[in-house]
């Protein structure tokens, strides 16, 4: 015998955990994204970890 909500609960499972799966991904991708961000700003300094670009050495006073 045919049954349509169990069909129907079949299909809502496969759809949240294809859901579930995507989700998942986005986080790690975001995650990912972040660390890369992050390694590049080290990079190129410490203070730009802050989002501010490094600074020059502070200029001496001429006498």
């Amino acid at each position: 015998m045919f049954n349509i909500s169990q069909l129907s609960s079949d299909r809502h499972a496969r759809i949240v955990e294809g859901a579930r799966a995507r989700a998942h991904d986005l986080r790690r991708a975001a995650i990912n994204d972040s660390l890369d961000a992050i390694a590049l700003r080290l990079q190129r300094g410490w203070r730009g970890l802050a989002g501010t670009p490094p600074t020059r050495a502070p200029r001496q006073m001429e006498a």
